[in-house]
């Protein structure tokens, strides 16, 4: 019975996971890029997931969690109830509510240490990105919201490097928020 929790575990907690950050992070890549084959933008997620999975495997010496489960055991045997994080996860998805899939996958695995600098971490990040938004947004927004440059923002005046850089910056946000979904998916999994 424990091995069908570990591998169903693991199972709902890859749907889970990535289906709740996946929108996040590729939304609006696909959205704004509407006119592209979806093939191609199919590819260009599947090989930054493969790309990610595969350096992590192999820098890491097969740990693909990139070291984020060193201090997290795996509980023998598992029990059942763990099944309900990943599960409550696909319905708060399905439902449209955002939600931490660190908090709602790890905290189950990790002691009470462990969640508190989770926490700490989060409010010191999230704090951090909000200042230097607010910042860059002060700086920026002058030069970018008068009416001449709102003019440029028409898709068939704009310059090429635009969406290079917008491709770039989407590649390596869908990488670094992998190396995090990659823990939240294989704690179920042995290390």
């Amino acid at each position: 019975m424990d091995q069908y929790i570990i591998y169903l575990g693991f199972i709902v907690a890859a749907y889970a996971v990535i289906a709740n950050d996946v929108i996040q992070t590729l939304g609006t890549f696909i959205s704004s890029n509407a006119n592209v084959k979806w093939w191609l933008l199919w590819g260009f997620a599947g090989s930054i997931l493969t790309v990610t999975l595969v350096y992590g495997w192999y820098i890491n010496g097969g740990d693909v969690s990139y070291g984020r489960l060193s201090n997290i055991p795996l509980p023998n045997p598992m029990p059942w109830w763990y099944l309900l994080a990943p599960i409550s996860l696909v319905v708060i998805t399905r439902f449209g509510i955002p939600a931490s899939t660190t908090f709602m996958i790890l905290s189950v695995f990790s002691s009470s240490q462990l969640i508190e600098k989770m926490i700490l971490k989060s409010v010191f990040g999230y704090s951090l990105a909000f200042v230097a938004a607010f910042v860059l947004y002060l700086i920026l927004t002058k030069k970018f919201e008068s009416p001449a440059s709102i003019r440029l923002m028409d898709k068939k005046k704009q310059r090429p490097y635009w969406l290079v850089a917008q491709w770039f910056s989407t590649g390596f946000l869908w990488s670094q928020w992998l190396i995090q979904d990659f823990a939240n998916i294989f704690v179920f999994l042995p290390r």
